[in-house]
C-alpha cells in the first residue's frame, strides 16, 4: 500500500517507478494498491490511462482492506 495523501504532483518519472513497482509485486504474487490519492494526481493517472493499471482506494485503510481481503471499517 502506497498512502498518496500527501503527493501533490507526479511527473512520468513517478509514473514509470510506480509501474515498475506494481510490475515487479505482481511477478512475486503482490499487489499495489493506492490510497488517499487527491485529485490532482489522480487527474493525471487518469489521463495516463493508469486507473486501469492500478487499483486505487479512497483511503489508505481501504486500500489496506482490500489486500487483507477484510472489510473497510469491520
Amino acid at each position: 500500500v502506497i498512502d498518496m495523501g500527501g503527493t501533490d504532483y507526479i511527473s512520468s518519472a513517478g509514473l514509470r517507478v510506480l509501474l515498475l513497482a506494481a510490475k515487479k509485486l505482481k511477478g512475486n504474487g503482490g499487489q499495489l494498491v493506492l490510497g488517499a490519492m487527491n485529485p490532482s494526481v489522480r487527474q493525471i493517472f487518469e489521463l495516463a490511462g493508469f486507473l486501469s493499471i492500478f487499483a486505487v482506494e479512497a483511503d489508505v485503510d481501504r486500500a489496506v482492506a482490500k489486500l487483507t481481503g477484510a472489510a473497510a471499517g469491520a
